[in-house]
């Protein structure tokens, strides 16, 4: 019952923070912290130890594991974590610690998350004002602009979904940002696991179809409820409110389950690399290489054999199996991309519908019109703001 009520708790302070992008960014940094928790224990039970103890028992018995032994804070001290020992310091600590680490994990995971998507969305945003432009003014001589900069944007957001999950999962492990940009060692975990990151990328797409519909639905809420035109803008600015809090309840789940898909992802195929040895032991970070050898993992305890045939026939067939999976992957990226635009057409956003992709950057889910939460908008009515 107590698990219950803390995973509710967690789920009520996720779906108030989905709600503004400020608060997101503490949603993110929570989810970065259970992304940590989630890759270590999942490295943990591949390990032989897990048949002779449970993941608390080895994590209690172990100073460098213990905070992650338990389920991220919102915002008192996670166990295990060292205090201060001044005690105006260490009160400060015990209450805040979760809240301090929740923002601090969240600013660094979406500065890093920028630098591979903030072109792409900018790219998004102006084809958008250009095609509209155009078809305004009546210059369709220059509809190649709109067209080019949104296909530009949409290929280089295809890329970088193919790096990114994979990416923020071995930074949320590391805690370090400088494993992020390591592309040698996260490309060798993508092509060794192709198939769970195609999996990956339509659980995505199926999620994206999810929030884009519920960022739609609300266009139709007067067609699908005739009274609604009536209402004040405090009064539809209240039914939005309820609307977003409970869809953004729903949304955040799917935003997390997805974020442990991707730990899970990453821990299988960062274990598969060192038993195979597929990577050199230097090139892995110096927290990954910690906590194989705390789990007693062996490096090369499995490699593969290097016989001139079977390497021959394993780098054709297998490496052809591997291309055929992440140009699908690629596939299904794209259709993943093209969403931002028809939920534009139904609910447009001016900043928030373009720069920020809620699955991948800051989990905000919260899409009311300006005009309904500007004081001077009291009197307007609901049928110019559904």
């Amino acid at each position: 019952m107590r698990k219950v009520l803390r995973w509710l708790w967690i789920w009520l302070v996720g779906a108030i923070a989905s709600q503004s992008l400020l608060a997101s960014l503490f949603a993110l940094g929570w989810t970065y912290r259970w992304q940590q928790r989630t890759a270590a224990r999942r490295m943990f039970h591949r390990s032989a130890i897990a048949s002779q103890k449970s993941w608390m028992q080895f994590a209690s018995e172990r100073e460098a594991l213990a905070p992650m032994r338990d389920v991220p804070r919102l915002f008192r001290r996670q166990p295990g974590t060292p205090q201060p020992t001044r005690p105006v310091l260490k009160q400060f600590h015990a209450a805040l610690h979760g809240a301090w680490t929740n923002a601090s994990w969240g600013s660094t995971g979406i500065l890093t998350t920028w630098t591979l998507t903030l072109l792409p969305t900018l790219l998004w945003a102006f084809a958008w004002y250009a095609g509209w432009h155009v078809s305004f003014a009546k210059m369709y001589e220059h509809s190649e602009v709109g067209v080019s900069l949104g296909l530009t944007g949409l290929v280089l957001f295809s890329l970088a979904m193919l790096y990114l999950p994979i990416a923020q999962a071995r930074h949320a492990l590391t805690e370090d940002w400088r494993s992020f940009f390591d592309r040698r060692v996260n490309l060798a975990l993508i092509w060794h696991r192709p198939l769970f990151v195609l999996l990956l990328a339509l659980g995505y797409g199926l999620a994206g179809i999810a929030i884009a519909f519920i960022k739609i639905l609300p266009a139709f809420f007067t067609a699908m409820n005739p009274d609604l035109e009536m209402l004040s803008a405090s009064e539809a600015l209240e039914v939005l409110d309820r609307y977003y809090f409970w869809t953004g309840g729903l949304a955040i789940a799917l935003f997390v389950a997805l974020r442990t898909a991707a730990a899970r992802i990453y821990s299988d195929a960062l274990i598969d690399l060192w038993r195979q040895a597929r990577v050199k032991p230097s090139a892995f970070h110096i927290e990954e290489f910690r906590l194989l050898e705390l789990m007693q993992v062996e490096y090369g305890d499995h490699r593969q054999s290097s016989g001139a045939l079977r390497k021959a026939i394993g780098s054709l067939g297998w490496g052809s199996y591997r291309g055929g999976l992440l140009l699908a992957t690629a596939l299904v990226w794209s259709v993943f991309n093209f969403l931002p635009f028809v939920s534009q057409f139904g609910n447009y956003q001016p900043v928030r519908g373009f720069l920020n992709q809620p699955l991948v950057q800051l989990p905000c889910f919260r899409y009311v019109p300006e005009s309904l939460e500007r004081p001077s908008a009291s009197n307007v009515r609901a049928e110019s703001s559904f």
